[in-house]
């Protein structure tokens, strides 16, 4: 495993079941589409009375992205060629940071990507997951954005 994704799962704090998951998928994705994963990130929300729940494994190869979809008890994946759809709506939503890009444990950040092809991408994050959510979607979408 990459030792970003290594850092980044530090500072998530996830647990080692949930690790060798992550695991497990990358390996069979990189089998599966014959790929190597450049980044990924983790959907999180908090509910009040069962904490943090992480939803979606979202990873990112190339111009490509997938999308594992209630990763720890199912294998559901959705790839994306970014190239060949484009992004056409880029929404953000935050709460509760001090600046932009320093947010604090109760910040939450939400972002919805529609593609040229109507699909769309839901992005949550919360505490110092904004952070990096932010991140991917410079590089990964903004970047993407048709005139």
């Amino acid at each position: 495993m990459e030792t970003s994704f290594e850092h980044y799962f530090t500072d998530l704090a996830i647990s080692s079941v949930m690790k060798e998951r992550i695991e497990y998928i990358c390996h069979e994705i990189t089998d599966l589409y014959n790929v190597k994963i450049e980044d990924l990130f983790l959907c999180d929300i908090v509910k009040n009375d069962a904490g943090r729940e992480f939803t979606s494994l979202w990873l990112f190869v190339d111009n490509y992205v997938i999308e594992c979809k209630e990763f720890i008890n199912n294998d559901d994946y959705d790839l994306i060629n970014l190239n060949k759809t484009g992004v056409t709506y880029f929404n953000i939503r935050k709460s509760n940071f001090t600046k932009f890009c320093e947010p604090s444990d109760n910040s939450n950040v939400i972002i919805l990507i529609r593609m040229s092809n109507h699909l769309n991408c839901n992005f949550m994050a919360t505490g110092k997951n904004c952070k990096h959510l932010i991140e991917i979607s410079k590089k990964y979408f903004i970047a993407k954005l048709k005139d």
